[in-house]
């Protein structure tokens, strides 16, 4: 089977295998999915806002060829990647990559997402994994967390993180090279299982860095305001050598 990129602006030739078919502009990125027919391959979008639920089958990336914003769920299943989509909702079922996404809110469902320079409002995360690189996690004006983890492990690096982080049993969140700003305690524990380790970040806020019961770690936390007191379980610092 060959590897294809589709561009749907105008009809091109495709190939499965050694059979070759017209492709159709079409209206629909649900349509253009079911025009590969259970094929893999990458998807192009040309410009548009599309009014649709989308579910991304095991193997099939989208990519936009413009501005493309989905009003509306982009499921991920299996393996793939999403570049440049803006949607209101991705759900991640599977294994996947995102690059320069912006969304309102990312929920795992024991699946791994890997997200690099974009910008999700929320992230909600339950037996699962995800990794945020070069991004911006803000929340938004309807929402209580910036970050929920539970059950899982989740990685910050040289992002940002606007708003308040809970963990809840079972958590780790490893946060390297990131800033977090918040008008509540920043990151928030559940329970004596919660883990969260900060290495060489930037903090501001008013309240306290952490709270609740739960094992924090941490070296080159700069403190830019009152935030400064990890507070609850067991909080070790280590010294630059």
């Amino acid at each position: 089977m060959s590897y294809r990129i589709i561009n749907i602006n105008k009809p091109t030739l495709f190939m499965y295998g050694s059979v070759q078919q017209e492709s159709h502009k079409v209206s629909s990125i649900r349509e253009l999915i079911e025009g590969l027919k259970g094929k893999k391959g990458t998807l192009i979008v040309p410009t548009g806002t599309y009014h649709e639920d989308v579910i991304l089958p095991d193997g099939v990336s989208l990519i936009a060829g413009g501005y493309v914003q989905i009003i509306g769920t982009l499921t991920l299943e299996g393996e793939g990647v999403i570049t440049s989509i803006d949607s209101d909702k991705i759900i991640v079922k599977g294994k996947r990559l995102g690059e320069k996404c912006n969304t309102s809110f990312v929920q795992i469902d024991s699946g791994y997402f890997s997200c690099y320079n974009s910008r999700v409002s929320r992230i909600v995360c339950v037996n699962g994994q995800f990794l945020i690189r070069n991004s911006t996690i803000g929340v938004n004006e309807l929402s209580v967390y910036s970050v929920t983890l539970k059950n899982g492990i989740g990685l910050v690096e040289s992002s940002t993180i606007e708003g308040s982080c809970m963990l809840h049993s079972g958590s780790v969140l490893d946060c390297k090279q990131t800033s977090v700003i918040g008008t509540d305690d920043l990151f928030q524990t559940e329970d004596e299982t919660v883990t969260l380790q900060m290495f060489n970040c930037t903090v501001y806020g008013s309240n306290l860095v952490k709270s609740g019961p739960g094992t924090s770690i941490r070296a080159n936390v700069v403190a830019l305001s009152d935030a400064t007191v990890f507070e609850g379980g067991e909080n070790v610092k280590i010294d630059s050598v």
